[in-house]
């Protein structure tokens, strides 16, 4: 299994494809209501009336009212707006009218319709104008906009945005951000150390990222910052030692890569279950050590006294154990707070052995568990004495009602 060392922070740094920068947007909607007066006030429609209609707004005027916020009317007015507001106003293009108290009356003007000139016609006109900033990406040549989508090949950088029939986009050159990077997020990073022939990985467990670090380039003089991006084992990302708080600007929601981001996520899911299978296979190779150790332990059974009858297919053993007197002590603990599934002894000679239940076997701590303390019940020794011991950390003696076979069959000395 690899090494950690500590890494420290790092950002990660995704290569773009798009370029991002803020525009204007001028859409201009027009209703109209062409009318003919007639004598005595009366007046008829000429024509069905025009319902927000799109009118191009030059990218001159458009530019001019984003600067000075104030929009000029036909009627020769300047009104106030600002970012993100729709202003509406009315005007009268052909003809007049004159409020009294108990009339309206309009007088028609000369006016040209499909060719022809007409008179006594009045037009009222209503006119909705919305100013917006909009987020503008560039990407191999062609401009798109969350409102618009992908526009015209004519509305590009050189031309400094258009003039369409919805809508007018005039880029803010003094706002384009020509830096290609942008920051993912900062971390806390690990080294990941193998062998020679491994290469030399930073991981971060908290935000499930793995990256091979690979040579360094220099962080291009469009950021407006100098340092150094290091390579990683994907394409568009990159790493820059320590925090980034200017320069390459925080990634935004609409240019996250979907596709990448689940292949830097894929990457650390690989790691993590090749992780997870060594670390079996080293508890399954110790759990083989561990029965290789005692290799009577899984057919061995008392037959009586001191005998012990060990069966391996048709081959059957037997073998002599000899008695041995062992010591243990009120409140001692083998291993601290850890309860085991053997009784921690002492021989005559000083040495800490394991007393196996029921068996009475003492065994090396090789083939010793350690058991949740709270989850089994612990295991209990008879002493010479005929006292009850157990441990669960510490050792101590309990009470324990004997049934009438223990009492007939005290030599027994069962241990459970």
């Amino acid at each position: 299994m690899k090494r950690r060392s500590p890494g420290g922070v790092m950002t990660v740094i995704q290569l773009n494809m798009q370029r991002r920068f803020k525009g204007v947007r001028c859409a201009k909607r027009v209703s109209t209501i062409t009318m003919i007066c007639g004598a005595f006030s009366h007046s008829k429609i000429l024509a069905a009336p025009d319902v927000l209609i799109p009118v191009r707004v030059p990218q001159p005027d458009c530019a001019m009212i984003s600067q000075s916020l104030f929009i000029p009317t036909e009627d020769q007015r300047q009104i106030r707006t600002s970012m993100g507001q729709t202003i509406t106003y009315k005007y009268i293009e052909s003809g007049s009218l004159t409020f009294s108290e108990t009339n309206v009356a309009c007088e028609g003007g000369e006016m040209k319709i499909q060719g022809k000139k007409h008179e006594n016609v009045l037009k009222l006109v209503t006119v909705q104008f919305t100013l917006t900033e909009v987020d503008v990406f560039e990407k191999k040549g062609r401009l798109k906009t969350a409102e618009d989508g992908y526009l015209p090949r004519s509305c590009n950088l050189g031309f400094e945005g258009c003039a369409l029939e919805a809508m007018t986009l005039v880029l803010e050159f003094n706002k384009i951000n020509l830096c290609s990077y942008v920051r993912i997020r900062a971390a806390e990073f690990e080294y990941l150390n193998g062998d020679s022939q491994d290469k030399l990985s930073v991981i971060d467990d908290e935000h499930k990222m793995i990256f091979e670090v690979g040579d360094k380039i220099e962080i291009p003089s469009e950021c407006g910052i100098k340092g150094w991006l290091t390579k990683t084992d994907f394409e568009r990302i990159f790493l820059y030692v320590g925090t980034l708080d200017n320069g390459i600007h925080m990634v935004d929601a609409s240019e996250i890569d979907l596709e990448l981001e689940t292949r830097v996520s894929d990457s650390y899911l690989v790691h993590w279950a090749s992780q997870v299978n060594l670390e079996t296979n080293s508890k399954w190779q110790s759990e083989l050590c561990n029965l290789a150790s005692l290799k009577m332990s899984g057919d061995q059974s008392i037959l009586h006294g001191t005998h012990l009858l060990k069966m391996m297919g048709e081959l059957v053993s037997e073998f002599v154990c000899t008695e041995v007197q062992v010591r243990t002590r009120a409140g001692f603990k083998a291993e601290g707070d850890a309860c085991l599934d053997h009784l921690a002894v002492y021989t005559a000679e000083d040495k800490l052995r394991y007393m196996t239940p029921i068996t009475r076997l003492l065994v090396q701590r090789n083939v010793v568990s350690t058991v949740n303390c709270s989850s089994h019940y612990p295991y209990i020794f008879e002493d010479n004495d005929g006292r009850m011991i157990t441990a669960n950390p510490e050792v101590r003696e309990v009470k324990v009602a004997l049934s009438d076979h223990h009492f007939l069959n005290a030599e027994a000395h069962n241990h459970s």
